[in-house]
């Protein structure tokens, strides 16, 4: 799992997949031929990532070199929510010797422990960790979750049986398949080929979408003695609400309500002086296992403009779409798995995150005050 990663990306959009909503049922067949379009294969796969309420899996990936040799890792993951979350590996070294890193997420606190091959253990301990809608597709089961909805030309290619589990094989881009279960609705296998010859693959060896956590088994304390510990802070503060953060951030944030279906998550800001490019002030809403994110930043010179026109980044990627919140310019990333859109009111940037439509980031937008 890649833990720098703490916030999602825009990519493709999906448009089934906000519609359909895991409507299949598996092993609907007619003539012999497949009758589940690759969209709704698409949407149950998202959908059955988001609706477990914990989950575990057991993963393997096995990567080949272009000489034959192979490294392989070996993933323990468990899921309980975007702030409750652990993913051990283990893989070995140069010298065949076999090392175990873990990163857990404790509410605001994020641990990174490593064994090192001559026994001594590194623990880094990053506080103040603002929160992040990412955790179910950052690990190896949502990043392959990632490249079957996130595919712009989703093809099925045949039903076959994985380790005995009847499985849609889909082709994501060239050379590069994922078998999706046909009842769990999760992938079971990934393989991406070079010149006809398998180079990467995942195995999933177990799944449970609907697992009991034990008490402690997230804990810190589970974690172990460390040799070593480094420590970080990223800045992230709980508050009561926007009147609270105020002196903190500088600027008084907006209130936005709730959407529909959701209640209120974590709220805070993220301190000045731990942040780059100054603070801001977030708030999250559940439904389930969803979450929305509302980021309000403040800019100097928006003046009720659109704000981000200069960030390369994020105007330069595809299926953008300019749209306008009260009559004020804003921009909307149609994201499958968490879309995004952003608008500026007088100087504070705001930014919605979340698996919600358009339509609906608009309406909430719109009551924004």
């Amino acid at each position: 799992m890649n833990s720098n990663s703490m916030v999602r990306r825009a990519v493709a959009a999906v448009a089934t997949a906000l519609v359909v909503a895991g409507v299949v049922t598996a092993g609907m067949w007619l003539g012999g031929r497949e009758r589940a379009s690759a969209a709704e294969i698409k949407t149950r796969c998202l959908r059955a990532l988001r609706v477990g309420r914990s989950w575990k899996a057991r993963v393997t990936e096995t990567e080949t070199g272009s000489d034959g040799t192979e490294s392989v890792m070996k993933r323990d993951v468990v899921v309980h929510g975007p702030d409750a979350y652990r993913v051990t590996m283990t893989e070995r070294d140069e010298r065949g010797r076999d090392v175990v890193s873990t990163t857990l997420r404790v509410g605001t606190t994020l641990y990174m422990r490593r064994v090192e091959p001559d026994g001594s253990v590194v623990l880094r301990v990053t506080s103040g960790v603002p929160p992040e809608l990412g955790v179910m597709m950052d690990n190896v089961v949502g990043e392959m979750v990632s490249s079957v909805v996130d595919s712009a030309r989703l093809r099925q290619v045949r039903r076959e049986n994985v380790r005995g589990r009847p499985a849609y094989k889909l082709e994501t881009a060239p050379e590069h398949y994922v078998w999706v279960d046909e009842s769990i609705g999760l992938p079971l296998k990934e393989q991406i080929l070079s010149d006809g010859k398998v180079n990467h693959e995942v195995d999933v060896d177990s799944i449970d979408i609907n697992a009991t956590i034990a008490s402690g088994e997230l804990g810190a304390a589970s974690l172990g003695p460390a040799s070593r510990t480094e420590t970080e802070d990223l800045g992230f503060r709980p508050t009561d609400g926007p009147p609270a953060a105020r002196r903190h951030v500088g600027f008084c944030p907006l209130v936005v309500p709730l959407p529909t279906g959701f209640s209120a998550g974590v709220q805070g800001y993220i301190d000045p002086q731990a942040a780059v490019g100054g603070g801001s002030y977030i708030a999250s809403f559940e439904r389930g296992t969803e979450g929305v994110l509302v980021t309000q930043m403040r800019r100097d010179g928006l003046d009720g403009a659109v704000g981000i026109a200069s960030d390369e980044r994020e105007t330069g990627g595809p299926g953008q779409l300019q749209v306008s919140v009260d009559g004020r310019p804003a921009v909307f990333f149609p994201d499958t798995t968490a879309p995004r859109l952003q608008f500026a009111v007088g100087d504070v940037l705001l930014t919605i995150e979340g698996p919600l439509s358009m339509q609906d980031m608009l309406a909430l937008a719109e009551k924004v005050h």
